[in-house]
């Protein structure tokens, strides 16, 4: 083939792929340039719905035929990079032939720019001069392709290649004239169009700019698929071998599972026949608000626990995608716990009734998710009656672009983020519905990348649902405007729960947003009664449960640490047989606290195996999204509207005796007989002391802000009862207004002394919480990406965060999706008595660290790492090194062993005690 190519057309000599190049095999350039067009072409019908595919041709101005063949020769261009020295260089025996053809190659010169670099210079110039394009559009475009492996070109890259790095491209003519040649015979194939100008609009152009992105890695990634493409004839023309890269793009998508991509039908069900039971009077009317708007649109539903938000947005987003045929659903949750349950409900309770027997593809997003699957999806399960799980879209950076997804928020915060293929998850997410569930849970960091990542969500055509139990009007607010709706429209006082709504008035264009909010139907308020323990020993309330539950009862103790957990816990153990208490946490193994979080969901999830005694001691992971029932709780203080969101797993499955629901009451519940002294739910708070002026709040002042905590005492103090909903705005407003001096209502209600006392460290603490919640902003701020409608993202490129959540690097360097101490990760390993290590303290999972393991291997020992915080540790100076082998391993490259010996392991001054009761326990040894 070498001489061949040779003999009839030296730039076919020219490699993309050339595997281990044994007998000199490759495969042309030209070849995998059409193959990825071929790929682009069969992506524009399968991969975007017609709504993506008239914004592409809306920013051009051209009809959908024309913007077709745009995207397909800029994806099919992606690689004229290769055609340099820098590149052509590294195989030397196909070097050799091009350099008896005349291909230079100045090795002293050659610096190693990368071909996506190469790419977006050689057509930032070449597409204004044979194509006729508009200057600002070449520019722009040629960034697009450049960007394929997952970075903008850096202004500065392209800039040395006019000078300093010329010899990267090539010094002689021969290396233009070869890149001429490709390119026009991939322009005489494709008919790319001519004159090409990018609208104007700052907003859209971006909007287009990063769905073009996305949609040239996709199909770069499919076309660069060798079971697929396999290396072929150099002789062929341009014409002859695109119609063999058809037939294989066809194959290849196919097989990965885009052209079962979901699809709309146009048709709508009732709610009654997705769900089995008839909807609410709050979900009727926010039904009705909702179903018939214009898009993309926004909506925020404030409504109490338990009642029926998540069935609302499944109905809500299944009308929105078949009424204007969307891409797919992806539903954003604050933890992988919570992604875990959901994914699970999303998958069997309503994709397998709503679309039986339709292909599509459905995954779950999250760190440990490819580890997790096969115990969520059940083993041996049939997936050919449902929505199936497609392996292509498993890899975290492919998740988002699956039809139907759940995950954790932060995979969909990297979107926003100046992370390495931000675009492609923004792409993933185009012109879908997302939910982002228990936003309330988001801080300050958190809610600055979400305001983002809505700007560019409604730049890329997606609908956002978002939900919340609580959330402060200030926070509702920035929501809105972030979204581009004009917060000063929104009524003021308009009673919880309530549903609001930012939809383009199509009169008026697109960029005219409509910003109204809606009173929904309330449920019956509900009493929580409302006492303080001022016990201030973990063994004084062990003592304090069992007498309440001498008669039997189900209690949960919520801590806001898990030292805290642990302690009361150990309190716990001495009143309660080892049937009636269980520990539930995070800091554990991944499989033990899949495997506590099933036995919780057994214990008090709905129609559960409900014990006659019960403690469960956890920490906050039962406050979000797991559905559990209790019927006594005591608590540490939080924030209001965290307490508010705990209390909701008080009586949470009483049966509903409204005649219209009772298909759902039979479906759904059994009645559950309580205790005496139990049958109304009872929430005790665990006092921080006696001084309003000088409350002691523990550890739980560096999970929370000190300003909100005493707020949140001040509110509470005085009440015997939690009226909910009745009560949740007004709570909700005493708590996060701003502080306003001496005039504060929570002050100047007080009959106190020490007023002026109490008036004065709540200013000091309302100080130091600004001055977090500005360093949280700037922390956002350095990370995100521009604004769509304040400059060209291709343009404004720094450089590419890390995304690498394992990696030990400073978190300057990464593109965090939450402002934590980065932490650190171990995985403890069991020293048995025959000296081998093993991942179970009963001998199971043998790891021999000097091992490289394979990849079902690495699967398991992913399920037993253990994320510890830096500070928990003291930075940890005698940390164990990686072993080298595990660097090579995807999920182990910075995994840390810990080797236990009858469960305790020393890291410097620190003793870790390891157990399945109790997880993985820390203690500092005193130095003399």
């Amino acid at each position: 083939m070498l001489r061949t190519a040779r003999r009839e057309n030296p730039p076919l000599l020219l490699w993309a792929k050339a595997g281990d190049n044994r007998g000199g095999a490759y495969h042309p350039l030209l070849h995998h340039m059409l193959d990825v067009a071929a790929c682009a072409d069969r992506l524009w019908e399968h991969a975007l719905t017609p709504a993506a595919r008239a914004q592409v041709a809306q920013a051009f101005s051209f009809n959908e035929d024309e913007a077709r063949r745009l995207a397909v020769f800029l994806a099919g261009a992606h690689d004229i990079g290769k055609a340099s020295p820098a590149f052509q260089r590294k195989v030397p025996e196909l070097r050799m032939a091009l350099e008896d053809l005349g291909y230079d190659f100045d090795d002293r010169g050659i610096t190693g720019v990368h071909h996506s670099i190469v790419s977006a210079w050689v057509l930032s110039f070449w597409l204004r001069e044979a194509l006729s394009w508009e200057r600002c559009t070449a520019r722009r475009l040629a960034r697009v392709v450049g960007a394929h492996h997952g970075s903008w070109p850096h202004a500065g890259a392209l800039a040395d290649l006019k000078d300093k790095s010329l010899a990267d491209v090539g010094r002689d003519s021969i290396w233009s004239q070869s890149r001429e040649y490709l390119l026009k015979a991939l322009a005489e194939v494709v008919k790319p169009p001519r004159g090409v100008h990018l609208t104007s609009d700052l907003e859209m152009q971006n909007g287009v700019l990063v769905l073009l992105a996305g949609f040239i890695t996709v199909a770069d990634w499919l076309g660069s698929l060798e079971d697929y493409f396999s290396y072929e004839d150099a002789r062929l023309t341009a014409e002859e071998y695109w119609a063999i890269a058809r037939e294989r793009a066809q194959q290849a998508l196919k097989a990965t599972g885009w052209l079962d991509a979901w699809q709309g039908d146009r048709t709508v069900l009732p709610f009654d026949r997705l769900f089995g039971f008839t909807p609410r009077p709050f979900q009727e009317a926010a039904i009705r608000l909702s179903e018939k708007v214009a898009h993309p649109a926004l909506l925020i539903v404030e409504a109490p626990t338990g009642q029926g938000k998540t069935e609302l947005a499944l109905y809500l987003a299944d009308a929105w995608l078949q009424t204007r045929q969307g891409r797919g659903l992806y539903i954003a949750m604050p933890t992988q716990a919570t992604s875990n349950a959901m994914f699970g409900r999303l998958r069997r309770d309503f994709l397998a009734r709503r679309y039986p027997g339709q292909a599509g593809s459905v995954v779950l997003a999250h760190s440990y998710a490819e580890d997790v699957l096969p115990e969520l999806l059940g083993v041996g399960e049939d997936t050919g009656e449902v929505v199936a799980v497609h392996s292509w879209f498993l890899p975290r950076k492919r998740a988002l672009l699956a039809s139907f997804g759940v995950g954790t928020v932060d995979q969909a915060l990297l979107g926003a983020l100046q992370a390495r293929h931000h675009f492609l998850r923004l792409f993933g997410l185009a012109h879908k519905v997302v939910v982002f569930d228990e936003v309330h849970a988001y801080d300050t960091y958190m809610e600055r990348l979400f305001e983002n990542l809505l700007r560019w969500l409604r730049a890329v055509g997606t609908s956002v649902i978002v939900l919340s139990a609580t959330l402060p009007e200030e926070t509702r607010k920035r929501i809105v405007s972030a979204w581009g709706g004009r917060a000063e429209d929104l009524s003021e006082g308009v009673p919880y729960p309530r549903l609001t709504l930012v939809t383009p008035q199509e009169a008026q264009g697109t960029a005219a947003l409509a910003s109204k909010v809606y009173p929904l139907p309330a449920p019956p308020n509900r009493e929580v009664q409302l006492n303080w323990l001022t016990l201030k020993e973990p063994s004084q309330v062990a003592k304090w449960l069992a007498e309440r539950l001498a008669q039997g009862g189900c209690a949960a103790v919520i801590c806001n640490t898990v030292d805290k957990a642990q302690t009361v816990y150990e309190a716990v153990r001495q009143h309660f047989a080892p049937e009636e208490r269980l520990l539930f946490h995070a800091r554990m193994p991944f499989v033990w606290r899949t495997e506590v979080e099933e036995r919780v969901l057994r214990l008090f999830g709905k129609n559960s195996e409900r014990p006659e005694r019960f403690v469960l001691v956890a920490t906050q992971v039962v406050e979000q999204s797991l559905d559990l029932d209790f019927d006594l709780m005591v608590s540490e203080l939080a924030p209001v509207d965290l307490l508010i969101q705990r209390a909701g797993r008080l009586h949470r499955h009483e049966p509903k005796h409204d005649p219209k629901h009772e298909a759902e009451r039979l479906h759904h519940h059994e009645k559950i007989e309580r205790p005496n002294g139990l049958k109304k739910p009872q929430l005790w708070l665990l006092s921080p002391g006696d001084s309003l002026t000088a409350p002691d709040f523990g550890p739980s002042r560096f999970v929370y802000a000190p300003y909100i905590l005493w707020r949140t005492l001040l509110a509470l103090r005085s009440r015997s009862a939690l009226h909910l909903p009745a009560d949740t705005d007004e709570l909700i407003r005493a708590v996060y207004r701003p502080w306003e001096g001496d005039s504060d209502p929570l002050v100047t209600s007080l009959d106190l002394a020490e007023r002026d006392i109490l008036a004065r460290r709540l200013e000091e603490t309302w100080a130091d919480w600004q001055k977090q919640t500005e360093y949280a902003g700037s922390q956002a701020q350095v990370r995100l990406i521009v604004r769509p409608d304040k400059d060209v993202l291709p343009e404004s490129w720094a450089e590419a965060l890390d995304d690498d959540e394992e990696a030990l690097k400073h978190p300057d360097l990464k593109a965090l999706t939450r402002l934590v101490d980065p932490g650190v990760t171990l995985l403890p390993l069991h020293r048995q008595r025959d000296g081998r290590l093993t991942l179970e303290p009963e001998g199971e999972g043998e790891v021999d660290p000097m091992l490289q393991p394979d990849a079902e291997m690495a699967r398991r020992m992913r399920r037993y790492l253990v994320a510890i915080p830096h500070g928990e540790l003291g930075r940890l100076p005698d940390l164990p090194e990686t072993p080298a082998p595990w660097r090579r391993v995807v999920g182990l490259r910075h995994a840390v062993p810990v080797i236990f010996e009858e469960g305790q392991a020393r890291i410097g001054a620190w003793v870790l005690t390891l157990d399945r009761e109790f997880g993985l326990r820390l203690r500092k040894e005193r130095t003399s």
